[in-house]
């Protein structure tokens, strides 16, 4: 994955996180290739998208947490 693709993934999805602290999170997981990735504090729901990217198989779980219903899901 290169900066530029983490960046327009970023602009696609409207998260909050500056590229260069995505990049080697995503370098990293496609490494380790998860099945399941949770995320703790959804907010806007941009960063769940993202790291949907990362999960390949159907079996493959993603989960995200917040105290209140997310924008995406509003």
């Amino acid at each position: 994955m290169t900066l530029s693709k983490i960046k327009t993934l970023i602009e696609q999805y409207n998260t909050e996180q500056r590229p260069e602290e995505y990049l080697w999170f995503y370098e990293y997981a496609e490494e380790i290739k998860p099945k399941v990735i949770i995320e703790i504090g959804v907010r806007t729901g941009g960063n769940l998208k993202l790291l949907s990217t990362l999960l390949h198989d159907k079996d493959d779980l993603l989960v995200g947490i917040d105290h209140k219903k997310p924008d995406c899901l509003k």
